[in-house]
């Protein structure tokens, strides 16, 4: 029987979940190319460690997964995945009115200045500037 049903070399998913307001994981979720997954709680010794979650065999029985509190700016989906929360179109007045236009990051947001360009310019990031717009390559 083979101990190990995929080669060393194959990638899984890994996802780590950080409770609100803090910024240590408390649990980790391993999606293997199969499609099987793997999940247990991080005790707070194991932050910065190397983890060892072997592939889980069919004769293993899996625990149910750790519950799982997504952080602030992340909403939890119907597969149990963490999303991020786009605060610009859930909350369309969040920003104050010297910095109206809402740009939604990676849980969070933040808020720019409403900058005027010319022709064939456009605001950058954080709206203090305006750069050349950028123009989408064409293949020929």
């Amino acid at each position: 029987m083979n101990e190990n049903p995929l080669p060393l070399s194959s990638a899984a998913d890994l996802f780590s979940f950080c409770p609100s307001g803090k910024d240590e994981a408390s649990s980790v979720e391993v999606t293997w190319p199969d499609g099987k997954v793997a999940s247990r709680n991080v005790a707070s010794g194991e932050m910065n460690s190397v983890l060892e979650i072997p592939y889980p065999r069919d004769e293993d029985r899996l625990q149910d997964p750790a519950p799982l509190q997504c952080g602030q700016g992340f909403s939890q989906q119907e597969n149990g995945h963490c999303m991020d929360t786009n605060e610009c179109i859930q909350f369309p007045f969040v920003c104050p009115r010297d910095k109206p236009v809402c740009v939604n990051t990676y849980g969070s947001y933040r808020c720019r200045t409403n900058k005027k360009c010319s022709r064939g310019y456009e605001p950058n990031e954080d709206g203090t500037a305006c750069v050349g717009e950028s123009v989408p390559a064409t293949v020929q």
